[in-house]
């Protein structure tokens, strides 16, 4: 009999501070330096890297969490407030690089989260899997851009309304969009078929 998934707490306050982590930086300059801040990034990073590498995670994702601390604490020596900022571009940077990864050795990302749904993935869904995750790459770098372009140009406002708010949105919507080609997409397949 298999087990139900066990409940982990700490996944859970992980997603949360990575969704709140811009209002965190927002509000926790009110009170707190830069340097107070970096560390406490720098320490969660620590955390997330220890917890994935006790639950096995796989190698790609402990690369990209390694690379993401890495240039936290290096732009931490030389500007504490651009280190705090450069999570966001860190963060899609990794996602970017792991989509793309996974292109370069399929299964692609895409195709892997649909299989968890639809195990029997016909050949034309594989390769719509693999376009989607090509979207999902250029979404990531130029988000990547954007949250880059409002942590040096942009006062902490800015950075912190795009990265805690428009960047949601954006990705909201792109998932959206993609439910709705999708469903033409299989609407279409259908009637060739017929």
């Amino acid at each position: 009999m298999e087990s139900a998934p066990k409940f982990k707490p700490l996944m859970i306050v992980v997603a949360v501070v990575g969704v709140a982590y811009p209002f965190a930086v927002y509000f926790g300059l009110q009170l707190f330096s830069p340097l107070v801040i970096a560390l406490a990034l720098i320490s969660f990073l620590i955390v997330r890297i220890l917890s994935s590498w006790r639950e096995k995670k796989q190698v790609r994702e402990l690369v990209a969490l390694s690379l993401t601390l890495s240039c936290v604490v290096l732009l931490s020596f030389v500007d504490q407030l651009l280190a705090i900022k450069s999570y966001p571009v860190a963060l899609s940077l990794s996602l970017a690089s792991l989509f793309t990864y996974s292109l370069l050795n399929p299964p692609s990302m895409i195709e892997r989260f649909a299989r968890m749904v639809e195990p029997n993935l016909n050949e034309q869904g594989v390769r719509y899997t693999r376009k989607v995750t090509m979207v999902w790459i250029g979404f990531f770098i130029c988000n990547a851009v954007v949250s880059f372009g409002t942590a040096v140009y942009g006062d902490l406002e800015v950075w912190t309304f795009y990265n805690g708010f428009l960047s949601y949105v954006c990705v909201g919507g792109l998932m959206g969009g993609e439910f709705i080609v999708r469903q033409f997409v299989k609407k279409h397949h259908r009637g060739d078929q017929a």
